[in-house]
């Protein structure tokens, strides 16, 4: 379970770099496209969380970290490969498109770093306080608490100065509200996660959270 969360939580990571560069308008609320993915990290790193620990959860959280990174690098290569003779309307697409990714992955490592972080610790202090009481509460606290962080964050590192100010704003507001109804709709998927019961597995999140002597 924790491994699938895991191939999910780094696979939703990418998807939403590539679909955030475009906006649209939904029931005339202005959102990225990249909401139809993004919010669905948050659930599975509850779900890496709950069933493998905060060291472990964290460990994720930098892992997709330096993936950006390495997924910037290609595509920097991927747009400076000089074209063929005759694809040179294909290269200009793919420099408009490829070529603004870096400020995108720039603002996704930047928002990232921030709310998943907060996000993390949130979690843990309900668990810390409740144990494995209220479960959803620990889903909804951490993700009420990080969305409006990682959407201020990331809204304003990629759009400010790119995308007119009023724009901006009304993205910001528009996903807030609508990630409140994701925590709300994704907050039952915590508990397919089984509760880490077993001497193995608590040995090995106890080794996790230790720190390295």
């Amino acid at each position: 379970m924790g491994i699938v969360a895991i191939m999910f939580y780094l696979a939703f990571q990418v998807f939403a770099d590539l679909l955030a560069i475009k906006m649209t308008n939904i029931a005339g609320l202005t959102i990225s496209a990249a909401f139809f993915v993004y919010p669905m990290t948050f659930t599975f790193r509850d779900l890496i969380h709950k069933f493998m620990g905060k060291a472990m959860a964290l460990l994720v959280i930098r892992t997709a970290l330096a993936i950006n990174f390495v997924m910037l690098a290609v595509f920097w290569v991927y747009i400076t490969l000089p074209p063929v003779i005759g694809t040179e309307a294909i290269q200009s697409s793919v420099q408009l498109i490829f070529g603004s990714m870096w400020r995108i992955v720039l603002a996704s490592i930047t928002a990232e770093f921030i709310s998943e972080t907060v996000d993390t610790n949130v979690y843990q202090a309900w668990v810390d306080k409740f144990g494995q009481k209220y479960q959803w509460g620990r889903v909804l606290s951490s993700n009420l608490v990080a969305g409006p962080v990682d959407i201020t964050a990331f809204k304003l590192v990629a759009f400010l100065g790119v995308l007119p100010m009023g724009v901006v704003f009304a993205n910001i507001l528009s996903e807030m509200f609508l990630r409140v109804l994701l925590a709300v709709i994704s907050m039952p998927l915590i508990y397919i996660a089984p509760n880490p019961t077993t001497d193995k597995l608590k040995m090995f999140v106890r080794g996790l959270d230790e720190p390295q002597r």
